[in-house]
C-alpha cells in the first residue's frame, strides 16, 4: 500500500521520473539489497526478543538503533546544521545518564525470592 502511494507520489511531482533508478551503480543495488535484508533481519529479532523476553527488560535497548545510525553518519562525515547538533548532544547526554543510573544507581543485587514482595499485600 505504502510503496503504491510512493510510486503515485513521484508520478504526480513534476520534476521527479524514475529515470534515476537506471543510474544506480552495482555497489548501489547490493546496499539498497543489503538494508533490506538486514531490516528483515533486524525485525525479527525484535519479534524474537518480545516473544521470549520481557518487554521493560528490552526498552533499556530502544535507543540502540538511533546510536547506529548516527555513528554511520558521522563515518560518512555528514554535515549537521546546528540545531540537530544540540538535539544530538541532548539525546546522547540523556542516554549517558541513563546507563550511569542504570549502572550506577540502580539496585541489582536482589536475589530471585525478593522478586514479587512488592506486590503481596
Amino acid at each position: 500500500m505504502l510503496g503504491a502511494i510512493s510510486i503515485l507520489g513521484v508520478y504526480g511531482y513534476e520534476h521527479m521520473d524514475f529515470s534515476f533508478i537506471a543510474k544506480l551503480s552495482t555497489i548501489s543495488w547490493v546496499l539498497i539489497s543489503l538494508a533490506g535484508l538486514f531490516t528483515i533481519f533486524e525485525n525479527t529479532a525484535k519479534f524474537m526478543a518480545f516473544r521470549y523476553e520481557e518487554a521493560a527488560k528490552l526498552q533499556k535497548l530502544a535507543f540502540l538503533p538511533n546510536v547506529w545510525n548516527f555513528s554511520i553518519d558521522i563515518l560518512k562525515h555528514t554535515h549537521f546544521g546546528s540545531l540537530q547538533l544540540v538535539g544530538f548532544v541532548a539525546l546522547f547526554a540523556f542516554y549517558a545518564y541513563e546507563m550511569f543510573r542504570f549502572y550506577y544507581l540502580e539496585d541489582h543485587n536482589t536475589s530471585p525470592s525478593d522478586k514479587g514482595k512488592d506486590d503481596e499485600y
